[in-house]
Formats: structure tokens, C-alpha cells, sequence
């Protein structure tokens, strides 16, 4: 059951992974996984600003977040809803 209310991370993107994303050579992946879900719970994801709505009761979520990745610094913000655990969260370039 998550105690923050906001869980806030950053990270860097390497320049040449950026134009990667940016030529569509590359993707960026957000990937979450959930476990002691209540009904009812979701989960509010920013990435840079720009809001996802996540509704956890499949236990994983996965979504391509490209077109919201910048050059340099990403912020990604969670904000839940509900009780429920976050068993993983991966942000993955392929």
C-alpha cells in the first residue's frame, strides 16, 4: 500500500538516445506493475507534465511515452489514488 502521495523521479536523457526517439528509431517505454489492489484505485502519471490515467486493477500497466520524452532532464511524477502497491516501474528505451 503506497505511503507517498507523489513519487517524483528524474533523469537524463542521452543526447543521442533523444534523437533516437526523436527520428523514431527508438521508443521509450513506461511499464508498471501493481499487487493488494482496492477496488477503485488508479494511478495519476506525469511525464513531463502531461497526465496519464492509469487504471491499475489489471495488475500491469504498459504504454509508449515517446512523444512526451525531451532532451535532457524527464520528470516523472506519480500521484495514486486508492490502495494498491507498486511492485515495479521500469522506463525502458527499445
Amino acid at each position: 500500500k503506497h505511503e507517498l502521495l507523489e513519487y517524483l523521479w528524474r533523469t537524463t536523457l542521452k543526447d543521442d538516445d533523444y534523437w533516437d526517439v526523436f527520428d523514431d528509431r527508438s521508443m521509450v517505454f513506461l511499464t508498471l506493475a501493481f499487487s493488494e489492489i482496492s477496488k477503485g484505485s488508479y494511478l495519476d502519471v506525469f511525464v513531463n507534465g502531461n497526465l496519464i490515467n492509469v487504471d491499475v486493477d489489471d495488475g500491469v500497466y504498459r504504454d509508449d511515452v515517446s512523444s512526451f520524452i525531451k532532451d535532457g532532464k524527464n520528470v516523472l511524477m506519480l500521484i495514486p489514488s486508492g490502495n494498491f502497491e507498486i511492485e515495479s516501474l521500469v522506463v525502458s528505451l527499445e
